[in-house]
């Protein structure tokens, strides 16, 4: 398992983006579903920054992931504000003319599984990927 605390910044999306390339490089995934976990990371990373924490800051995201039997579990937690209610749009015809939503498409999209929770001050973001 590979375990980070990453500042709530853009720029450290880096490293997490590295860590996830080079970890799952072990596995011999296709090119295609590394990319497509590397999005899905992308976008809840920055939807914590933008929605949770309310833009940049030194607060921390934490995030976690393995792979077992093929499938990629993935874990991020922040202290950021609760997220009331979460829509994700069925499609993209739900979009039309709306600002928001696009990321949490891609990531439902791309995921076999997503959920996000609110427990003990914490908001947690999961999905779960299988890679082959």
């Amino acid at each position: 398992m590979v375990s980070l605390e990453l500042d709530a910044k853009f720029d450290s999306f880096i490293k997490l983006r590295e860590s996830i390339f080079y970890y799952l490089q072990k596995f011999n995934f296709s090119n295609n579903s590394v990319s497509e976990v590397l999005l899905v990371a992308e976008e809840i990373f920055t939807n914590i920054i933008r929605h949770s924490y309310k833009g940049e800051c030194n607060e921390p995201i934490y995030v976690t992931f393995y792979v077992s039997n093929s499938t990629l579990y993935m874990t991020f937690k922040d202290k950021g504000e609760k997220v009331d209610e979460l829509k994700i749009p069925n499609s993209l015809i739900e979009l039309k003319g709306k600002v928001g939503g696009l990321g949490l498409y891609l990531i439902s999209k791309l995921s076999d599984s997503y959920g996000y929770k609110h427990s003990e001050n914490w908001n947690i973001n999961f999905i779960e990927k299988n890679l082959t």
